[in-house]
C-alpha cells in the first residue's frame, strides 16, 4: 500500500495523491454521503424556514456563536490552551469595499499569498500588491477578498454577520489561527501549504456545520453544506478523470480550496475524523 503525503506535503504532493485512480471512487461515495445525510436530517426536522440562515446576528448573538462554536472546535481537535484571536466586525457596503481596495500594499497582499495561498511567486505578490491603488484589476481583486472573511496576523476580521455563513465563518477562521499556532509543521513553515491550510479548515468547518446541525436541530446547516461543498469535490473529480501525473501543471487545476478539501475528505472517509487532530499536531503520515 503506498503511502500518503504527511502534513509536510506540498500542493504539488497533494495533487499527485489525489490524482490515484482509487481516490475517484471515494469522492464520488463522499457526494453521495452529502445527499443521504441531508435526507436523514430532513426527515428528522422538515426544512422549511427559508429565512432562518439570512437572519443578520447582533454583536451579543454573533459573540454567543463565537463562544460556542470555538469550544465546538477545541473539543474536536483537542485543544486546551488556545484563545480565540482578536477579531473586528466589518460592515462593508460595496462602494466601501471598492475604496478600501486601492489602499491594499505590496506587503500586505504578498504576507496574504505567503500563508494562505498555492505555490507563491513573490514577484507576482509584490507587483499586485503595488499597482493596487493604480488599476482597475486591483480593485475588483481588493473588493473580492475585503468582501469575505480573513485570517492575518493574529486577528479575524469578520464582514459578514448572517446565520447562514457565520458559524462556518467563525470555524473556519479559528482553524487557521489554530494551524498557526500551534502546528508543528504550519507554524514554521507555510510556503506552498495553501491546499493543506485550506483543506484541514473546510473539513473541520463541514464537521462543525454538522454538528451545529444536530445540536440545534437546524436541517438548513446541512442544506448549506450540500449547495456549498460539493462543487469541490465535484471540480476535483472532473479534474481527476481529465488528467493524469504528467500533467499537474494544467490550466484545469481546482482551486487549493478545492483539492485540500478533496484530500481531507479522502483521509476522513480512510481514517475517520481523527486526522483533522493529527494533522494539527504534526502526526498525518499514514495512507
Amino acid at each position: 500500500m503506498r503511502k500518503a503525503p504527511n502534513f509536510n506535503a506540498s500542493n504539488k504532493d497533494i495533487k499527485r495523491f489525489l490524482l490515484r485512480r482509487e481516490n475517484m471512487g471515494i469522492l464520488e461515495q463522499k457526494l453521495a454521503q452529502d445527499q443521504l445525510d441531508l435526507a436523514v436530517m430532513s426527515k428528522e426536522v422538515p426544512y422549511g424556514r427559508e429565512d432562518f440562515l439570512d437572519r443578520r446576528l447582533s454583536n451579543g448573538e454573533a459573540s454567543e456563536v463565537i463562544s460556542e462554536v470555538k469550544d465546538a472546535v477545541d473539543s474536536f481537535l483537542g485543544i486546551s490552551s488556545l484563545e480565540f484571536p482578536r477579531y473586528t466586525f466589518s460592515n462593508l457596503g460595496k462602494n466601501a469595499i471598492l475604496a478600501s481596495a486601492l489602499t491594499i500594499s505590496a506587503s500586505e497582499a504578498a504576507m496574504s499569498l505567503l500563508c494562505l495561498g498555492g505555490e507563491p511567486n513573490y514577484f507576482l505578490s509584490a507587483v499586485s500588491g503595488g499597482i493596487a491603488a493604480a488599476t482597475l484589476g486591483a480593485t475588483a481583486y481588493g473588493a473580492k477578498r475585503l468582501s469575505r472573511p480573513n485570517y492575518s496576523s493574529g486577528k479575524i476580521n469578520f464582514t459578514r454577520r448572517d446565520q447562514k455563513r457565520f458559524v462556518t465563518d467563525v470555524a473556519h477562521e479559528y482553524d487557521h489561527h489554530a494551524m498557526c499556532r500551534l502546528s508543528p509543521a504550519i507554524s514554521r513553515f507555510r510556503l506552498g501549504k495553501g491546499a493543506l491550510l485550506e483543506g484541514h479548515a473546510m473539513g473541520l468547518e463541514r464537521n462543525i456545520c454538522k454538528y451545529f446541525s444536530r445540536a440545534h436541530q437546524t436541517p438548513e446547516y446541512l442544506h448549506k453544506l450540500v449547495a456549498d461543498y460539493s462543487p469541490f469535490l465535484e471540480s476535483t473529480l472532473k479534474w481527476i478523470r481529465e488528467n493524469d501525473d504528467r500533467k499537474l501543471g494544467s490550466f484545469r487545476t481546482p482551486s487549493i480550496f478545492s483539492l485540500g478539501y478533496a484530500f481531507f475528505s479522502i483521509l476522513e472517509h480512510n481514517h475517520g475524523p481523527d486526522v483533522y487532530r493529527q494533522a494539527l499536531q504534526g502526526n498525518l503520515k499514514y495512507c
